[in-house]
This record gives C-alpha cells, sequence and structure tokens, in this order.
C-alpha cells in the first residue's frame, strides 16, 4: 500500500513539474534613451517597435533605460547582456574591450542616416565643407562621438555639442553655427509633432554616414535563441508594413 500511494506521489509531482521542464530565459537589455524615439519620460516610435518585438520571445527581458554613452560603457565592460539602439560595429566594440567572437548581433531593426542641416532660407549642403571650415554643432541623439570622428572634425574649435534637437536647431536659429548634424528618423519625429522644423533645408541625396540599427548582445546560449527570436519578429514586421509604418505615425 505505501508502494502505490508513493507511486501516486511520484506521477502526480512529474505531472505537475516534470523533471525536464525548461525554465525562462532571463535576458538584461539596456535601451539607449533618446528623449522623443526611445525613452521612459518622453517615448517614441522605437518605444513601439521596442515592444512590438519583445512581445512573443522566449525569454524574460529585464530593460534597464541609460543614456548612450553610459549604456555603452558598461556593455562593453560586460554589465550587461544586450544592448539596444546598437550599431554592428564589430571595431568599435573591440576598441572598448569586446572581442568580436564574444559579440552578436540582430538583423537590420532599422536603417538610418546621418545629415546635415542648414539655417532656415539657407541652401542645403551638398558636401561635408562647412564642417571642416564653419561653426556647427552636433546633436548628442547621433550616439557615440568617436566613430563620427573618423569622417568629420569633432574636437576643433567652433564644433558645440547639443543634448536634445531642439537645442541644435536653436543654436541654428540664433547663428551661433552654420549647420547641425543630426539622424534624419530623429528629425523627421521631431517634424511630426512641429512642422515648424521642416523648414530647415536638407539634401536628399548627401549623408555623412549611413548606419544600422540592431540589438548588440554577449554572446550565450541564452542570447543566441533571444536574437533568433527577434530576427523572426523583425522580418514579420517589415513583411506585413508595420515597421515602416510605426515611423510613419
Amino acid at each position: 500500500m505505501q508502494k502505490i500511494g508513493g507511486a501516486i506521489l511520484l506521477f502526480i509531482s512529474l505531472a505537475l513539474y516534470p523533471l525536464h521542464a525548461e525554465e525562462q530565459d532571463t535576458v538584461t537589455l539596456f535601451g539607449t534613451s533618446i528623449p522623443g524615439m526611445f525613452d521612459e519620460n518622453e517615448p517614441g516610435p522605437y518605444n513601439i517597435l521596442y515592444n512590438r518585438l519583445i512581445t512573443g520571445v522566449r525569454a524574460s527581458v529585464v530593460l534597464t533605460m541609460l543614456p548612450i554613452r553610459r549604456a555603452t560603457k558598461v556593455f562593453s565592460a560586460r554589465g550587461v547582456d544586450c544592448m539596444f539602439l546598437g550599431a554592428p560595429n564589430p571595431e568599435f566594440y573591440s576598441e572598448q574591450g569586446l572581442k568580436a567572437e564574444e559579440i552578436i548581433y540582430s538583423n537590420t531593426v532599422k536603417a538610418i542616416a546621418l545629415k546635415v542641416y542648414a539655417p532656415i532660407g539657407a541652401a542645403p549642403y551638398e558636401n561635408a565643407t562647412i564642417l571642416f571650415t564653419g561653426n556647427y554643432v552636433i546633436d548628442m541623439g547621433v550616439g557615440e562621438i568617436k566613430p563620427l570622428g573618423q569622417i568629420i572634425p569633432v574636437d576643433r574649435e567652433g564644433v558645440l555639442f547639443a543634448s536634445t534637437l531642439v537645442d541644435g536647431f536653436k543654436l541654428l536659429d540664433q547663428g551661433r553655427v552654420e549647420a547641425l548634424v543630426a539622424i534624419d528618423i530623429d528629425v523627421q519625429t521631431l517634424q511630426a509633432k512641429d512642422k515648424r522644423y521642416r523648414q530647415y533645408p536638407v539634401s536628399e541625396t548627401f549623408e555623412l554616414r549611413r548606419t544600422k540599427d540592431v540589438f548588440v548582445c554577449r554572446k550565450f546560449p541564452r542570447t543566441e535563441r533571444f536574437i533568433a527570436d527577434i530576427n523572426s519578429k523583425v522580418a514579420e514586421l517589415k513583411s506585413t508594413g508595420l515597421l515602416d509604418a510605426i515611423f510613419a505615425n
């Protein structure tokens, strides 16, 4: 009788708590805070995109929002599993101490362009000459400044930095600078909120750089599963047109 009772208890225990049941992965992630684009207090299209991408992944994602520089620094010090928005730039992370084989990237979530905006009433800039000869401002929303210094001067006199895109345009209005360097999608989001910002001329063809927004993770089996799920969601959103719709509104 005791053997039968024990067998029944064992059966019930296995039914409720299978020996081979897999626990859900936990992935820690830093979101690079950009007010008006991807931010807790001033959310934007990337908040919507992030929520859509995370829904249904096989992991419990612990999101912490941090300024871009701090998020990159802690990620590079191996203090977190993943970062979004990141860039597929192995050389940059290698300089920070992370070897290429330690990192994996998602497929491209969104392609963005770094552009040069002129004051209202001026002609659009069709090359980067003004950035070498005049005063200009860089919107800090562009992310890490060091890689930018490979294509334009960032540490000479006459180069200013704006903590927000609005501040950058104010410097243009005040005549303190002759150009603003910013990411096109950031400006488009601001223009959707306030049509006045559509007055600033920008070339349709000239770009300082075109880059990609991706999830970047330190390579572990759980982050590989996470990236695989993200890639599937990105493909789904692109094929249905939902990804473009997020940024069109």
